[in-house]
C-alpha cells in the first residue's frame, strides 16, 4: 500500500499524476492544475490519459508486455 501525504500549501484545484513502469514502480510524480496536462516520462513506454487532468491518477504504459508478448489490459483509471 502506498500512502501519499498531500502538502498543505497545495489547493484542491491541483491533482497528482503518478507515472508507473510496467512492474508498478513509480517513475515520476507530478502535481497538475485542474484541466491541465502532465508531462510523460521518456524511456518507459507510451502513456495516455494524462491530458485534461481532473482527478488523482496512476498511469502505467499502454504497451506493457509479459512473458511471450501477452498484452496487459490497462484502463489507466482507478
Amino acid at each position: 500500500m502506498r500512502i501519499i501525504q498531500m502538502p498543505i500549501q497545495r489547493g484542491a484545484s491541483q491533482f497528482i499524476v503518478t507515472f508507473l513502469d510496467c512492474s508498478g514502480n513509480t517513475v515520476k510524480i507530478e502535481w497538475v492544475p485542474y484541466g491541465h496536462s502532465a508531462t510523460a516520462p521518456t524511456g518507459y513506454g507510451t502513456y495516455e490519459g494524462y491530458t485534461n487532468v481532473t482527478a488523482h491518477i496512476d498511469l502505467k504504459p499502454i504497451d506493457c508486455k509479459v512473458g511471450y508478448k501477452f498484452d496487459i489490459v490497462n484502463t489507466g483509471v482507478k
